[in-house]
């Protein structure tokens, strides 16, 4: 009885030794294919703000920097981007080094004196992480206009940084 039981364990092991590797290389070649990012998904780059879904169309380069405070360096370009008869200035920033806080808010704000808190008029361009680039389009009200750019983190909720951002980085000159 035993034998027979240890003669049908020996016949199935080798059966699953030489089906299993058949049916996993059967479902890695049969499955499906699709496309992982499709363009209805250009919406959320470009609201989180990511260069290749921003930097399309015809992107005229108005200036370039880079700016620091307490720390934190970053190197800003603007671009002028037409597409038929609307105009955006978009803001790409890139930290020269990886940022090692979390939930990074980068807000711009107008005014001659380096801000302590985010204030109400603050004006709110997206996050930052890391040391990817992002491109925010930046609102009307910012144009030709000097300000500070503010770097806010969620979780400690303070003011990392506000490097001051100048009226040329958004001057358009027609």
């Amino acid at each position: 009885m035993i034998l027979s039981r240890r003669r049908a364990h020996l016949y199935s092991s080798i059966l699953l030794v030489c089906l299993l590797p058949v049916g996993f290389l059967a479902g890695i070649l049969l499955r499906p294919q699709f496309e992982a990012v499709q363009g209805t998904t250009d919406v959320l780059f470009e609201k989180g703000g990511f260069a290749a879904a921003n930097l399309k169309g015809n992107v005229t380069p108005i200036a370039s920097t880079e700016l620091g405070d307490k720390g934190i360096q970053l190197q800003v370009q603007t671009f002028l981007a037409e597409d038929g008869d609307t105009t955006e200035i978009l803001l790409e920033l890139k930290p020269a080094a990886v940022i090692q806080l979390p939930d990074l808010l980068v807000y711009w704000q107008e005014g001659e004196e380096a801000p302590a808190e985010i204030g109400d008029r603050s004006v709110f361009l997206g996050t930052l992480s890391g040391e990817s680039s992002r491109v925010f389009t930046l609102p009307p009200q910012v144009r030709g206009k000097a300000g500070y750019l503010i770097i806010y983190t969620q979780v400690d909720q303070e003011l990392v940084a506000a490097p001051p951002f100048p009226a040329s980085m958004t001057a358009i000159n027609r």
